[in-house]
Formats: C-alpha cells, sequence, structure tokens
C-alpha cells in the first residue's frame, strides 16, 4: 500500500478512536434468508462468478521455478498450471484431447513432459501435443490443433488470475482493477510459501468469505484467541469495483499518535483484508500474508472447499522461525477452524429453517454490505 494511502487510513482510523465508532455504511442491507441454501442460485453463481470472472487461483510463491507445475480441481473446470521454461506461467484445462483424461494430478517440479495415463498422449509445458503412440492411426489429424485447451492467464503483483472460458480474454487491469497500486507496493511476488492446506467444511462457500469481512463477531465469538489483538470497535470497510477492503487496528495502533506522519507504517499496526471478487481472500499481516481461495463444493450448496496458503517474506530457515510461523498458522487455523466454522454451521442450517425470510447486516459492517452488493450485481447483471 502506498505510504499516502498509509497515511489518509490512519488519520480516519485514530477520527474514529476519537469519536468512540466505526466506520458506518449508509444504511441497513438485507439479504434473503436462502442466499446460503438455494440450490437454484448456486447453479448461477457457479455461472456467472466463477466463469464469469477472473479468479485468483494460485500465487507466484506456489510456482516459484520454470517447471513447477499444479492442478486444481475446485474451480468450474480442472485447470493445470504450469512456469514455461521462459518464466511465464501457463493454464490450460487438465484435459487430454484424446479421450479426455487428466494428464497431470497435484503438483510438482522439473517438468518438461505431461503424459496422459490412459493412451500415453504428450504435451509439453506449452501445451503442445508432441507425441502420439501408434500416430499412423490417427492419419489425417492435425497434431497443431490438439494441444491442451489454453485458458486466458495473468500473473500479476505475486498473483495468478484464470478465466475459466478458453473463448475468453483477460487483460492484466481485470485483475486488481482499483487495487492495482496499492498491490504493486507489497512486493508479494517475491514472497515464498510456508504451508497450504486444503479443507473442506459443511457449509456454504460465501460464509467463509463473509467470517473475514466484519469484526463486530471479534468481542464475541473470538474473545479468547483474536480479540486480545486487536481494536475491533474502530474498523474501516470500503469498495474498490466490486473488491472490498477492511482494515483493523492492532493494539499497537495508538503508538504511532506521537510519531509523525512520514514514519506511520499502517500496515505494522493493522491486519488489512482484501476480498478478490468473486471468492478470495487476501489477510496482509504485516510480517506475512494469509490467502484463502473459497470454491463450493459441486452442486452443495452446505459444502465448501477452501485453500487456505500462508506466505512469508523469507524462507523459513532456522528451528526458531519455523517455530514462529507454525504459531502463527496455528492460530489462524485454530481460529477459524475451531470457532468461525462451528457459528456458521448453525447459519448454515438457519439459512433453510423458516425462521426469517432476510438476514439484516448492521451499518457497523461495511464491507460485508459491499461485498454482497457485489455479488447481487454481478448476478442480476
Amino acid at each position: 500500500m502506498q505510504h499516502s494511502v498509509q497515511v489518509e487510513e490512519v488519520r480516519r482510523l485514530f477520527d474514529l478512536m476519537a469519536r468512540g465508532t466505526t466506520h458506518f455504511a449508509p444504511e441497513l442491507w438485507h439479504e434473503p434468508a436462502d442466499v446460503y441454501s438455494d440450490p437454484k442460485r448456486l447453479v448461477v453463481e457457479r455461472e456467472r462468478l466463477f466463469r464469469g470472472h477472473p479468479i485468483a487461483v494460485a500465487m507466484s510463491a506456489d510456482l516459484p521455478k520454470p517447471g513447477d507445475w499444479m492442478t486444481e480441481d475446485l474451480g468450474p473446470a480442472p485447470l493445470l498450471l504450469v512456469r514455461a521454461p521462459d518464466g511465464a506461467v501457463k493454464a490450460f484445462l487438465n484435459v487430454c484431447r484424446h479421450r479426455g483424461a487428466r494428464v497431470a494430478d497435484g503438483k510438482g517440479s522439473k517438468a518438461k513432459r505431461f503424459t496422459c495415463p490412459y493412451h500415453a498422449w504428450t504435451y509439453d509445458t506449452q501445451g503442445n501435443l508432441v507425441a502420439v503412440p501408434e500416430q499412423n492411426a490417427f492419419e489425417g489429424m492435425d497434431c497443431a490443433t490438439r494441444g491442451l485447451t489454453p485458458l486466458p492467464v495473468v500473473e500479476r503483483h505475486g498473483s495468478i488470475f484464470v478465466r475459466f472460458d478458453p473463448t475468453a480474454t483477460l487483460a492484466p487491469e481485470e485483475t486488481f482493477g482499483a487495487l492495482d497500486e496499492q498491490f504493486a507496493t507489497y512486493g508479494f511476488g517475491d514472497y515464498h510459501l510456508y504451508e497450504r492446506r486444503t479443507v473442506t467444511v459443511p457449509i456454504n462457500w460465501k460464509l467463509v468469505v463473509d467470517g473475514f469481512l466484519e469484526a463486530y463477531h471479534l468481542r464475541a465469538l473470538h474473545k479468547k484467541t483474536v480479540e486480545p489483538i486487536f481494536l475491533s470497535r474502530h474498523c474501516t470497510g470500503d469498495t474498490f469495483g466490486n473488491h472490498v477492503r477492511m482494515i483493523i487496528p492492532r493494539r499497537s495502533f495508538p503508538q504511532m499518535k506521537d510519531q509523525p506522519e512520514q514514519s506511520w507504517d499502517l500496515i505494522r499496526h493493522t491486519a488489512i483484508v482484501y476480498v478478490l471478487f468473486p471468492n478470495t481472500v487476501f489477510v496482509v499481516q504485516g510480517d506475512h500474508l494469509e490467502t484463502w481461495h473459497c470454491y463450493p463444493s459441486g452442486d452443495k450448496t452446505d459444502e465448501c472447499t477452501f485453500h487456505l496458503g500462508f506466505y512469508i517474506p523469507e524462507p523459513a530457515t532456522t528451528d526458531s522461525a519455523r517455530r514462529h510461523w507454525d504459531k502463527n498458522m496455528n492460530l489462524v487455523v485454530d481460529t477459524v477452524l475451531a470457532e468461525d466454522i462451528p457459528t456458521s454451521r448453525g447459519i448454515q442450517e438457519g439459512s433453510s429453517s423458516g425462521a426469517q425470510t432476510h438476514l439484516v447486516f448492521g451499518r457497523n459492517e461495511p464491507a460485508l454490505i459491499g461485498y454482497h452488493r457485489a455479488l447481487r450485481d454481478a448476478l442480476a447483471a
């Protein structure tokens, strides 16, 4: 984040603290109660959100070297990502052009070829079909047109974005949008992967995202875990096109009051939460980055899977460094999996109970309101 923006946000937060309040939205928001349980809505979400928008699928740190590759099966189509010999990231549908089997599973390094396990059709890291056993049986087939199907991909500011539509285009400015300058300053392209976990939970995918977009619940739900770390009564929440940002001050934040503005460090004294529309949460924690890539589980409204990524500015090469990052990772897991998810299961059950027709989001939840407004508008477009 640019320092001029940091100064502006520090001033906003000090003003909120002086007035003993938090950032308020202009009005309450009423959300249909079945937003988490309507199967018809989920069908539209998968088509219009996950196919119709760029999706942040991974970080540059997940594919640090040429030949590194990984597959992704949570999106609307099977995906293969690979860093080619020239350093560029390529994205393909993970579908053999013979009979449609997968050509890769999992992740790896030093790849030069991907061979389908069914009939051994083989592709290079540029997606070209380079070997067909018994090729004389396919006389007249143009191998040049039977390579892996490419998907539009952009690597920008340490993130990898894909459009799950081979007929679409993807320009760099379509990724971070109005947040582009902020993300350009973080240096995430030089970060290193510390740990990546994949977790499936029995709640709608939007409930995972929602949990990061208001601090109102910290005092009740997280009073022994993360509430002691933050000043949760004073937050800001803003929208940037479809993207959303919330800033939560740490208890160290008031230390900057008597410091000159040129030394103000918003990043060190806050947690900055971004939601890159529609399904990816970035939590900038000062000395590390957490990412949450959330996807619905097929046609299930009450199940989702997310990747939790933990990225650090320098490799962890010592036992003390690993203990430090393990402690941080465990706090994240304990907070979300032990506290947020069980509570969200109750919300999931309540969404189809008939107890109410609409949920109400308070004016003190502006980031949450901004996110659901963006969802509504995108689905109605």
